[in-house]
């Protein structure tokens, strides 16, 4: 089922409210990507940003017009507790998408599961060092898993992503 983001597919009376969450919200590709299409499609969509880290440096870089709110700032834990917290947090704002970026996203995508309704879309922008020669086997299950629900889109911006070498026996 293809993901309803074009305008003419969308109700008139309400725009789509989206959730990003980021790693981080400092100036790299992913962020500004995010700026390009949010400036693309200005007035569609509302957009909230959260921060994983707490930097948002690229918020100085984004249109001051644009409908972006942004979460306020404090250091999200890195445990298994963060999942309960990203649940909190979607019952709070309830997006009617929620995006989330690479792989330091990965508790939201277990929280995400608990919304049976909520649209996901995962954008995997690349790998770390640790996986710059080949993905770590428990990642890509983990991948599998959490990410293959017929809400969740995920996205590739990136040819050569494509092309990477499958895990052996995957």
């Amino acid at each position: 089922m293809p993901f309803p983001l074009h305008s003419a597919q969308m109700p008139n009376d309400k725009t789509r409210h989206l959730l990003h969450i980021f790693p981080t919200f400092s100036v790299g590709g992913s962020q500004i990507r995010f700026g390009q299409l949010a400036r693309l499609h200005h007035g569609r969509f509302r957009h909230s940003v959260i921060a994983l880290d707490g930097v948002d440096a690229m918020r100085n870089n984004l249109s001051a017009d644009l409908d972006v709110k942004f979460v306020p700032g404090r250091r999200w834990p890195k445990s298994f507790f963060e999942v309960f917290i990203a649940m909190e947090t979607l019952r709070k704002i309830q997006p009617d998408v929620l995006v989330t970026y690479n792989w330091g996203t990965f508790h939201w995508w277990i929280a995400k599961r608990v919304f049976h309704n909520l649209r996901h879309i995962h954008i995997e922008d690349g790998f770390g060092p640790e996986e710059r020669v080949q993905q770590l086997p428990r990642r890509v299950r983990a991948r599998r898993l959490v990410l293959s629900d017929r809400l969740t889109t995920v996205v590739l911006p990136s040819k050569s992503l494509l092309r990477l070498p499958k895990l052996s026996g995957e």
